[in-house]
């Protein structure tokens, strides 16, 4: 109770910097994510190992055999390790400003969403801040599937375009959240004093990746991050609701799921790309001329 009182304290405080100090704001780690072995190596045989174990000591075998030429590379995630009190501001601002940002997402966006009760508000008694995974994310994809099936029983011809974004989490800069011409898209009802809360909040984001190598992103494991990453993606999915109006439209996180009629008789990837470019508003284009990935905005 002592600990709560004096984070109280600090929010009604005039001073707004104990948000970046290092007690407050925690630190960082590594996590293994992956180990991705040589593809000459990856593909030699079709072993398949129900043990997980017996999988790892079969590539290191095989990675034997080849006199240590090729080494398997591994990948590491960065994750947050925040202070207590950095928890509780998350919590707090999830329950007083980002059910507001969240209450503007349509119902393409499956992952990450805010528990609500039936009458559509958020109950700060609810175990957990977030919905489940599992049911949204069957949804997501079991609601695509039913689209295309449709489709195809009404002898509609189809096209259906999954991707991804990069590094989603750490390449974000939650500092759109601040600017006036990102809010005036939504219907916000902020106090006072819930936009100081929210000020602290995305400044005590950005301080957090400053300590980090990388200097940007969000705080994987830090639950708000999930409702910030969802907004930074909304006016892609207004985008496609509205002026692509597709068959089927989901996004489950950083995932992306579109199906379509093919009118335009799309020959390749790309001229389907070009024609929802077109479409876009700028919001999206090629990252670079090789035309290997898309940009956002």
């Amino acid at each position: 109770m002592d600990n709560l009182r004096s984070l109280q304290t600090r929010l009604d405080s005039d001073d707004e910097y104990w948000i970046r100090e290092e007690g407050f704001l925690g630190n960082w780690t590594l996590v293994p994510k992956s180990i991705d072995l040589p593809e000459s190596n990856s593909s030699k045989g079709s072993l398949i190992f129900s043990s997980p174990a017996e999988a790892w000591e079969h590539a290191c075998a095989s990675l034997g055999e080849r006199d240590g030429k090729e080494k398997a590379k591994a990948e590491f995630r960065l994750m947050a390790h925040v202070s207590l009190d950095f928890h509780v501001l998350s919590a707090l601002w999830m329950l007083k400003v980002g059910c507001q940002y969240d209450r503007n997402l349509t119902a393409s966006s499956y992952g990450n969403r805010l528990r609500r009760g039936e009458d559509g508000e958020i109950n700060p008694l609810s175990l957990g801040s977030l919905k489940p995974y599992l049911k949204p994310f069957r949804d997501w994809r079991d609601n695509g599937i039913q689209s295309m099936r449709t489709a195809l029983e009404d002898n509609k011809k189809i096209v259906a375009v999954t991707a991804d974004v990069s590094s989603f989490y750490h390449e974000l800069n939650p500092g759109f959240m601040l600017k006036d011409e990102f809010n005036c898209l939504f219907d916000l009802e902020l106090t006072e004093e819930d936009a100081k809360l929210h000020r602290l909040f995305i400044a005590a984001l950005q301080a957090w990746a400053d300590k980090t190598p990388l200097k940007k992103g969000l705080p994987v494991g830090l639950p708000a991050s999930a409702v910030v990453a969802n907004m930074a993606l909304i006016e892609l999915d207004r985008m496609m609701e509205r002026q692509v109006a597709p068959l089927y439209y989901g996004r489950y996180v950083d995932d992306f799921l579109l199906v379509m009629e093919n009118g335009a008789g799309f020959d390749s990837t790309e001229d389907l790309w070009e024609w929802l470019f077109a479409r876009s508003d700028g919001l999206l284009n090629w990252k670079d001329k090789e035309r290997e990935a898309v940009r956002f905005k």
